[in-house]
Protein backbone atom coordinates (compact mmCIF):
# COMPACT_ATOMS: atom_id res chain seq x y z
CA UNK A 1 0.00 0.00 0.00
CA UNK A 2 2.95 2.55 0.86
CA UNK A 3 4.90 2.17 -2.47
CA UNK A 4 1.17 2.82 -4.88
CA UNK A 5 0.19 6.02 -1.88
CA UNK A 6 3.82 7.17 -2.07
CA UNK A 7 3.77 7.21 -6.27
CA UNK A 8 0.22 8.84 -6.03
CA UNK A 9 1.49 11.79 -4.12
CA UNK A 10 4.70 12.10 -6.06
CA UNK A 11 2.62 12.68 -8.66
CA UNK A 12 0.29 15.14 -7.27
CA UNK A 13 2.86 17.18 -5.97
CA UNK A 14 4.80 16.93 -10.03
CA UNK A 15 1.42 18.06 -10.94
CA UNK A 16 0.95 20.61 -7.94
CA UNK A 17 -2.40 19.09 -7.43
CA UNK A 18 -5.82 18.35 -8.96
CA UNK A 19 -9.13 19.47 -7.47
CA UNK A 20 -11.04 16.27 -7.30
CA UNK A 21 -8.86 13.68 -5.82
CA UNK A 22 -5.96 15.69 -3.73
CA UNK A 23 -7.07 15.32 -0.31
CA UNK A 24 -8.09 11.57 -1.15
CA UNK A 25 -4.36 11.04 -2.32
CA UNK A 26 -2.86 12.93 0.46
CA UNK A 27 -5.27 11.16 3.36
CA UNK A 28 -4.37 7.80 1.95
CA UNK A 29 -0.49 9.05 2.08
CA UNK A 30 -0.76 9.50 5.41
CA UNK A 31 -2.14 6.37 6.06
CA UNK A 32 -0.22 4.23 4.60
CA UNK A 33 2.78 6.09 6.47
CA UNK A 34 1.07 5.19 9.76
CA UNK A 35 0.12 1.94 8.54
CA UNK A 36 3.92 1.48 8.04
CA UNK A 37 4.93 2.51 11.13
CA UNK A 38 6.18 5.88 9.72
CA UNK A 39 3.95 7.92 12.60
CA UNK A 40 6.04 10.87 12.69
CA UNK A 41 5.63 11.26 8.89
CA UNK A 42 2.20 10.25 8.86
CA UNK A 43 1.44 13.12 11.82
CA UNK A 44 3.57 15.65 9.24
CA UNK A 45 1.78 14.44 5.92
CA UNK A 46 -2.02 15.30 7.96
CA UNK A 47 -0.39 18.54 9.14
CA UNK A 48 0.54 19.59 6.12
CA UNK A 49 -3.15 18.59 4.56
CA UNK A 50 -5.13 20.49 7.28
CA UNK A 51 -3.04 23.62 6.36
CA UNK A 52 -4.25 23.00 2.42
CA UNK A 53 -7.58 22.50 3.81
CA UNK A 54 -7.49 25.20 5.76
CA UNK A 55 -6.64 28.26 3.37
CA UNK A 56 -8.96 26.97 0.54
CA UNK A 57 -12.15 26.72 3.70
CA UNK A 58 -10.81 30.31 4.28
CA UNK A 59 -12.00 31.52 1.06
CA UNK A 60 -15.38 30.01 0.81
CA UNK A 61 -17.58 32.66 2.45
CA UNK A 62 -20.81 31.12 3.37
CA UNK A 63 -20.22 29.23 6.77
CA UNK A 64 -22.42 26.58 6.24
CA UNK A 65 -20.69 25.73 2.74
CA UNK A 66 -17.72 25.75 4.79
CA UNK A 67 -18.62 23.24 7.09
CA UNK A 68 -20.14 21.01 4.40
CA UNK A 69 -16.71 21.54 2.77
CA UNK A 70 -15.44 20.11 5.66
CA UNK A 71 -17.60 17.49 7.28
CA UNK A 72 -19.51 16.32 3.57
CA UNK A 73 -16.32 15.73 1.82
CA UNK A 74 -15.72 12.28 2.25
CA UNK A 75 -11.97 12.85 2.02
CA UNK A 76 -11.77 16.26 3.82
CA UNK A 77 -13.89 14.40 6.19
CA UNK A 78 -11.00 11.90 7.00
CA UNK A 79 -8.45 14.47 6.84
CA UNK A 80 -9.94 15.81 10.08
CA UNK A 81 -10.74 12.38 11.74
CA UNK A 82 -7.20 11.58 11.63
CA UNK A 83 -5.89 14.73 12.60
CA UNK A 84 -7.88 14.68 15.78
CA UNK A 85 -6.97 10.75 15.91
CA UNK A 86 -3.37 11.73 15.80
CA UNK A 87 -3.57 15.10 18.00
CA UNK A 88 -2.57 17.14 15.35
CA UNK A 89 -3.56 20.71 14.58
CA UNK A 90 -6.43 22.68 15.84
CA UNK A 91 -9.47 23.52 13.79
CA UNK A 92 -9.12 25.95 11.00
CA UNK A 93 -10.52 29.56 12.00
CA UNK A 94 -13.96 30.68 11.15
CA UNK A 95 -15.23 26.27 10.57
Amino acid sequence: MLVNATAAHKQLEELGGVEDTESYVRVVYADALFTSGRVDDAKAAIATELERLAGRIARINNPSFRESFKTRVAANARVYKRAAEWGVGDEPPGV
